[in-house]
């Protein structure tokens, strides 16, 4: 079953904590259950994105890398 995106991020580029700030304004915009895709380059994102959902109580559907970017596929659970 595909995931069906609500909003996307650009993120790439961007040093902490600024992605952490947007992935939070733009789950705040979406109703509860929909997803956001966020683009990233930060070797450490993908521990820190996980790191971040466990502590929020959002849930991180998938992550994929290419390349250097990896997309992260984060649902609204509140």
């Amino acid at each position: 079953m595909p995931i069906v995106v609500t909003k996307r991020l650009d993120c790439i580029g961007q040093m902490e904590p600024m992605p952490f700030l947007h992935l939070r304004k733009a789950l705040l915009s979406i109703p509860p259950g929909h997803v956001v895709e966020m683009l990233w380059d930060d070797p450490a994102g993908p521990a820190d994105v996980a790191a971040w959902c466990r502590s929020t109580g959002h849930e991180l559907i998938e992550m994929y890398r290419r390349d250097e970017i990896v997309s992260f596929y984060i649902r609204r659970m509140d």
